[in-house]
């Protein structure tokens, strides 16, 4: 895995790193308009979002480039690495993507400091070690890191599916299509599920709930990641 992981690093640093660069200098540039009055520049801070916007696509449509590009042509890493299973393969994807994910976060502090938020960064930072003995706001950070692996999970899980259907590529497209109805029966059933069992909401979830849905989305990514790993694997065996 870390063989791969170091791998994903040295075909992806560049285009990380420029991505990494221009979304730092768009975060700057979208929070000194930020503090301007609102209706001047409009402009300027329509293009912002725009070209923000137009950024963050650009990451997701790398990564399922590469990804397809392994699966479809001849040049990918399936075809000139060293032996590696599909499981390993898969995931390390998937954890490439989260640690990348992650990386991004600090825009987030930089975009709090610069619309005056400089003092509640301090306050969070002192109270950070608390934050572990917070079970309801530990689930829920673990809940949103599930919920971006599962996202991926579905993503390359449906790409992967319609290259097993068909290896013509001009089905390829067709993986949009169930990952859009993966997404919505998956979370259809996470909502049901939850009604079921909780039929009572309360203004914030019981730590149970947030139990209940931790379980629920690790199977989910368990299940789908199991399949995606097994196919390519039987890919690798066409081979």
């Amino acid at each position: 895995m870390l063989k791969f992981l170091k791998y994903e690093f040295k075909r992806n640093w560049r285009f990380n790193i420029l991505v990494s660069i221009t979304l730092l200098i768009l975060v700057i540039i979208s929070n000194l308009l930020y503090n301007t009055p609102e209706n001047d520049y409009i402009f300027f801070k329509i293009l912002t979002a725009l070209s923000t916007s137009v950024t963050s696509f650009s990451i997701m449509y790398y990564y399922i480039k590469n990804f397809s590009k392994d699966l479809y042509s001849d040049t990918g890493y399936l075809t000139f690495s060293l032996p590696i299973s599909g499981y390993t393969y898969f995931w390390g994807k998937v954890i490439f993507y989260l640690l990348f994910s992650i990386a991004l976060l600090p825009m987030t502090i930089l975009t709090a400091i610069m619309q005056g938020q400089f003092d509640d960064i301090i306050l969070l930072i002192k109270k950070f070690p608390s934050l572990f003995t917070n079970e309801r706001l530990l689930l829920g950070i673990i809940l949103l890191i599930l919920i971006i692996v599962y996202v991926t999970v579905i993503l390359y899980t449906s790409i992967t599916l319609i290259h097993y259907l068909s290896k013509s590529k001009n089905t390829y497209f067709l993986w949009v299509l169930i990952f859009v109805s993966i997404m919505v029966l998956s979370f259809y059933a996470l909502f049901k599920i939850n009604i079921l069992i909780y039929p009572f909401n309360d203004a914030e979830p019981s730590i149970s709930v947030l139990l209940l849905n931790v379980f629920i989305l690790s199977f989910y990514n368990l299940v789908f990641g199991t399949l995606a790993g097994y196919l390519i694997d039987k890919k690798l065996e066409l081979q």
